[in-house]
């Protein structure tokens, strides 16, 4: 599915086949953050937590689709399946607010 593909699917409540790899990458960055002293124990846990949801994975993940797409990390019609999201984990990091304010909303 091309990264402008997800984001409509998601906003439209539409499934969406969230890779492996992103929600790894998520965790990842998660815990990184958490040793760095950027986030605290709680947010690492709702951050968990929110990817063993599909749901809220998917809107996770069309989340930061869409912000990959703004930030000009990837383009609109570029394969988010195939996506290499480890090599952005620095990016997911800086997106930690957005995601845990995503976690919030669809709580």
């Amino acid at each position: 599915m091309k990264f402008s593909d997800v984001c409509g699917a998601v906003d439209a409540g539409r499934p969406v086949s969230v890779p492996e790899s992103f929600s790894t990458a998520v965790i990842s960055a998660a815990e990184t953050a958490r040793k760095g002293g950027e986030i605290g124990w709680f947010s690492l846990w709702r951050i968990r937590a929110a990817v063993r949801s599909p749901r809220k994975l998917a809107k996770i993940y069309g989340g930061v689709c869409d912000e990959a797409i703004a930030a000009g990390i990837a383009s609109g019609t570029e394969d988010a399946d195939g996506f290499d999201w480890e090599n952005i984990l620095a990016f997911i990091e800086r997106l930690l607010p957005l995601i845990l304010q995503l976690i919030s909303l669809f709580g």
